[in-house]
């Protein structure tokens, strides 16, 4: 079956609205430029939160009836007030630490409820934004399908 971006993005975002995120995560959008540094106080008043974006696909032709493999990549990306340096912050909330802790374990091998959806791996991790107010990260996943 063959599925839109827009679609993998959808069942991947309902797939992280589930505890235990939920639980103390504030939003669960699909990413579309929210980030505005410039605007921290305005920012951190949304978060935590979790976005969730295209990263790319790679195409592998399976039979010569326009058959292809696609490997596409999905991007998570984790929000929150930094915690550095706020133990008593450590110790009551969740950081984007956390948060990419959580991700990974509601997502890595999730096919997303679908049977011909290979599981997403955990293919990359990385701190994307380290500021006094605000930690941002980024999680690559990996899943496959046939189109």
């Amino acid at each position: 079956m063959s599925y839109t971006i827009s679609e993998i993005e959808q069942l991947v975002l309902t797939e992280l609205d589930k505890a235990p995120l939920n639980t103390y995560c504030k939003a669960f959008e699909q990413y579309d430029g929210q980030f505005n540094v410039d605007d921290l106080k305005g920012l951190t008043k949304r978060l935590p939160a979790c976005f969730v974006a295209w990263s790319g696909d790679r195409f592998s032709e399976v039979t010569t009836l326009v058959t292809y493999n696609v490997a596409m990549r999905i991007s998570v990306i984790v929000a929150a007030q930094s915690l550095r340096g706020n133990f008593k912050a450590k110790d009551d909330d969740k950081g984007a630490s956390q948060m990419a802790d959580d991700v990974k374990t509601l997502l890595h091998k999730n096919n997303l409820g679908k049977s011909d959806i290979v599981g997403l791996e955990l293919v990359g991790r990385q701190p994307l934004i380290v500021e006094p107010q605000l930690a941002v990260y980024g999680l690559d996943f990996q899943l496959e399908f046939i189109d």
